[in-house]
């Protein structure tokens, strides 16, 4: 049995959709919520539809704003210091993050920052269609690889000393195109941080990085998209109620801190 059946996933189900729907889960479009249609039949096709041509629409208008932003650099430097301001940071030993590309929140001055402090620093890396990780030495260690991202040197990910369980992890640091600020999430339309997450047990913490201008009203979450428990930009840290819930505080609703 494959991972995405192991997870009540099926790579393709055609239970009668509309040609409209059709064209919007065809792989030219975003191939991410085709491959993770449910078995269950019971959302309507419509609506599906209309779901799924929302989450196109958001991906498309935050990639644009995130890519016309100014001053990346800066305006990450204030979002990583949110972040390793945080207790649950400052306390946690096993930490992931992604390796910035592109337009995202750079995320490589944290990274060296943890490694100088003795925690344990992880990364993903793309195996199939699933994220392995990866305990990084330091970020020499980095060669490009899928889509130019930068992952683990191929002739050290076989070394059983560099394999880390994902239980072991405490933090980790989410990428993402679009969130809202209850945790809803948008990626790239591959399913990979949706399925990691997915695996994860609940009290990992998980930290969305984004720029204020990737953070939309309300982000349309389908049965298989994995939501994250706080989106940390230059503004604000947004904290969804199940994190606060889960911390013993809150009213149910999402928490923004501007410290």
């Amino acid at each position: 049995m494959g991972d995405n059946e192991q997870h009540g996933y099926l790579p393709a189900v055609n239970f009668g959709r509309s040609p409209r729907t059709e064209r919007l889960l065809h792989p030219s479009a975003y191939v991410a919520d085709v491959r993770l249609v449910r078995r269950s039949t019971a959302m309507e096709d419509a609506e599906l539809g209309r779901l799924l041509e929302e989450k196109c629409h958001i991906r498309r208008t935050a990639a644009a704003a995130r890519q016309r932003l100014p001053d990346k650099d800066h305006r990450s430097d204030i979002i990583l210091a949110r972040a390793a301001a945080l207790p649950q940071y400052k306390q946690a030993v096993w930490v992931m993050f992604y390796v910035d590309h592109a337009a995202e929140v750079r995320t490589r001055p944290l990274i060296s920052q943890a490694l100088s402090e003795g925690k344990q620093v992880v990364v993903p890396y793309c195996h199939g269609n699933n994220l392995d990780t990866f305990l990084l030495a330091d970020l020499s260690e980095l060669q490009p690889g899928m889509l130019g991202i930068l992952e683990p040197a191929e002739e050290l990910r076989h070394l059983a000393e560099r394999r880390v369980p994902p239980e072991s992890l405490q933090v980790i640091f989410v990428p993402g195109v679009a969130f809202d600020r209850r945790g809803g999430r948008i990626g790239h339309g591959k399913g990979y941080y949706d399925r990691f997450l997915a695996g994860l047990p609940s009290r990992v913490l998980r930290l969305g990085l984004a720029f204020q201008c990737q953070v939309v009203a309300a982000v349309p979450m389908l049965p298989w998209d994995a939501p994250v428990d706080a989106v940390i930009t230059e503004e604000a840290i947004y904290w969804a109620a199940r994190q606060e819930t889960r911390n013993g505080s809150g009213d149910g609703s999402a928490q923004r801190s501007d410290t």
